[in-house]
């Protein structure tokens, strides 16, 4: 049963990518949530929200790639990526403090 559960998000999820009116619809959806919390001042929930909208892109931005690998469909993607891992997109700025100085300090150790 767990199987089928996994099956069922994995075709659902390259749906919501793949079909662009269903990204668009799905993007639409998730922006209105996220200004309805802003509204709302429930800053956590909106900027839950907005990750989720960002892993989306993300998701589309891979799927395009694969579609037409270009330098700027793959700059795009690595971009969006990078601003995952680099700070939350932009919701967490400390952990961009605190990925800057474990850089710092692994080419310390390596200088």
């Amino acid at each position: 049963m767990k199987f089928f559960l996994i099956l069922k998000y994995i075709i659902i999820s390259n749906y919501r990518v793949e079909i662009e009116e269903t990204y668009e619809k799905e993007t639409s959806l998730r922006y209105d949530l996220y200004t309805f919390y802003k509204t709302q001042y429930q800053i956590d929930n909106a900027n839950g929200v907005y990750k989720e909208i960002k892993d989306l892109q993300r998701d589309r931005l891979k799927y395009i790639y694969r579609q037409n690998p270009t330098f700027e469909s793959f700059f795009s993607w690595g971009i969006n990526q990078f601003l995952k891992i680099f700070s939350a997109y932009g919701t967490k700025p400390a952990k961009a403090i605190v990925f800057s100085i474990y850089v710092i300090l692994i080419f310390a150790f390596i200088y």
